[in-house]
Formats: structure tokens, C-alpha cells, sequence
């Protein structure tokens, strides 16, 4: 998705957050059941820190899901 993509469309209970690398994530200590990300782990310098916060905004039995397969929808609005 980009954001012009998620216009409109209706997805209770999912955060979508485009953040800059090297931020801390800006949400409270286990908030997310799963957390994805898509074509992005190739660019982040520094993944254990990236990782490491992941890991922090996960619930407990939470699962971190991260994939460098381009062109994969996980939604389709039609």
C-alpha cells in the first residue's frame, strides 16, 4: 500500500505508520498483535535496533512478520 492507496479504505484495528528510520516507534510497550513491514528491512541501517523496538511493541505471543517480496497484497479493495 501507499498512502494514497488507504484512502478511505476501512480497516478497524490496524495501524498503519510510516515512520523514518532510526525513530523510536510510537506506540506503549505491548500494544500489537503483529507487526509487518514490506521491502523495508533491505534499507534500515541499523536493524537490531529496529528489531529491538518490534519486539517492545509486541504483546506477548505477538508475531513480527517482515518480507522483501515486492508486490504482495494483503488487502484488496475490490
Amino acid at each position: 500500500f501507499n498512502k494514497e492507496e488507504l484512502e478511505g479504505v476501512d480497516l478497524p484495528y490496524i495501524v498503519f505508520a510510516d515512520l523514518d528510520f532510526g525513530e523510536r516507534i510510537p506506540y506503549e510497550e505491548g500494544r500489537f498483535d503483529l507487526v509487518f513491514s514490506q521491502s523495508t528491512l533491505p534499507h534500515v541501517r541499523y536493524k537490531f535496533e529496529l528489531l529491538g523496538e518490534v519486539m517492545r511493541v509486541l504483546k506477548p505471543g505477538g508475531l513480527s512478520f517482515h518480507t522483501d517480496v515486492s508486490h504482495l497484497k494483503i488487502y484488496s479493495g475490490g
